[in-house]
């Protein structure tokens, strides 16, 4: 169950006004990686398709970092390398609050875990399983809050669910939720849909750039090891 002040304390930061903004990001990032996975011999193989689930995840981050950069969206985005491993991730920053995208299956189900995710859930200190200190306190003790973008995708390529949620620090426990994508729905509000039906050709383009500087960044590494 979602602790109200702290719900209120993420939709503070990634508030509803950016909520279908947001959707549209997701989505425009989830069309640019099926796009490369397409025109990209290397991708589009049965070999590279089964990459297809990191590719999406990075076509929203690149997404994410141009809206915002752009200021379609309110928010700031940094690259920065995991301090585990070589790997990238892109941190959304609102205010003192920190996001990163992540895929999942379901709407409230949690990405698959890993030693980073781990280390920064930390930063949520809230045990669901102990007595709760007074509110003003716990708010105290979460110098920042950690949130996670999540999005999903059908077979057709669909978005199922865009969320933003904060979770406990260790269980499998929300301590914020918000599935923006059903809200939109609910409110029967028809922009949530893409700007246009395909990623712009100059997006596109970036697009493919940067995932081709990626992996061959990923073979050199490889070669030099």
């Amino acid at each position: 169950m979602p602790i109200a002040e702290i719900q209120e304390r993420l939709r503070a930061a990634f508030p509803p006004t950016a909520d279908l903004m947001t959707v549209r990001t997701v989505r425009k990032g989830v069309m640019l990686a099926d796009d490369a996975i397409k025109s990209t011999p290397l991708l589009n193989t049965v070999i590279g398709r089964d990459y297809r689930g990191l590719i999406r995840r990075a076509g929203v981050m690149f997404a994410f970092d141009e809206a915002c950069r752009h200021g379609d969206l309110p928010f700031k985005a940094v690259f920065r390398q995991m301090h585990r491993g070589h790997w990238h991730l892109l941190e959304i920053i609102s205010g003192a609050e920190r996001a990163q995208i992540c895929r999942t299956e379901e709407a409230d189900a949690f990405p698959e875990d890993t030693a980073v995710k781990q280390d920064e859930r930390l930063a949520n200190q809230v045990d669901l399983f102990q007595d709760l200190p007074p509110i003003a306190t716990l708010l105290r003790n979460i110098p920042h809050l950690y949130v996670w973008l999540t999005f999903g995708v059908d077979v057709f390529g669909n978005l199922t669910h865009v969320c933003w949620a904060a979770p406990a620090k260790e269980e499998k426990q929300w301590l914020a939720f918000t599935n923006i994508m059903r809200r939109a729905a609910e409110e029967g509000d028809a922009t949530v849909g893409p700007i246009s039906p395909t990623p712009d050709p100059r997006s596109k383009l970036k697009f493919k750039e940067h995932i081709e500087a990626a992996l061959e960044k990923k073979n050199d590494d490889k070669s030099s090891a």
